[in-house]
């Protein structure tokens, strides 16, 4: 279980990816990657479950599918960071039992493919279309960043991950511990096989740089 300090920081962090919540010391620059770097380098795996739901054109999200995986992060030292990112991941039920290469579509009823939650993407504090804020809060830092999505969820992702400034600060320690929250929005994946239809994904997920913490 989460102890109370960490879940307060967990909402927290909630609120502040779904109210677009502006940095409160600092903007998107060298600093704030070396220090984010140093979250996800120091790591190297960050755990991730999520869902994703079907929202239709009435507006109504419908969970459709649960998703989980790990994200493997390689840094490319300089004046500015490069952090790459490799997604690995599979879709479940929503209950969490690993789905076969067949699922049906709760929308249409029709039979899917289901594919591996498998991209690449890399990205610095200097790329026009990434965003990252870096919130200070006493002892925590919370870092709000995007980076582009695998293919079978969405363009872009967002994530809220919350560590603590000791740690980060700390260049002794092997790792950084950090959790938080992701999520994404987006047209249809292919692999729904939606069509023109209209409506979008709606995912929102938990993020940890160690194993994804009990709620």
């Amino acid at each position: 279980m989460m102890s109370d300090s960490l879940s307060r920081r967990h909402a927290l962090a909630s609120a502040g990816l779904a109210l677009g919540t502006p940095a409160a010391a600092s903007v998107s620059g060298a600093r704030d990657q070396h220090a984010l770097a140093r979250v996800l380098g120091a790591q190297r795996q960050t755990w991730f479950d999520g869902r994703l739901a079907m929202v239709a054109g009435t507006g109504h999200a419908m969970p459709a599918f649960g998703l989980r995986g790990v994200i493997e992060t390689r840094i490319t030292r300089g004046a500015t960071p490069v952090i790459h990112r490799l997604w690995s991941g599979s879709f479940t039920t929503l209950n969490g039992e690993p789905l076969l290469d067949r699922a049906r579509n709760p929308v249409t009823g029709q039979w899917l493919s289901v594919p591996s939650i498998a991209g690449a993407t890399s990205f610095s504090a200097t790329d026009a279309d990434i965003e990252l804020l870096m919130r200070d809060d006493g002892p925590f830092v919370t870092f709000d960043f995007s980076e582009r999505g695998p293919p079978a969820l969405a363009p872009q992702v967002r994530h809220a991950l919350t560590a603590l400034r000791a740690q980060i600060e700390d260049t002794t320690r092997a790792a950084v511990a950090a959790h938080g929250i992701w999520r994404a929005t987006g047209p249809w994946p292919g692999w729904l096989a939606m069509g023109d239809a209209p409506g979008s994904v709606a995912i929102e997920g938990r993020i940890a740089a160690a194993e994804i913490p009990a709620v």
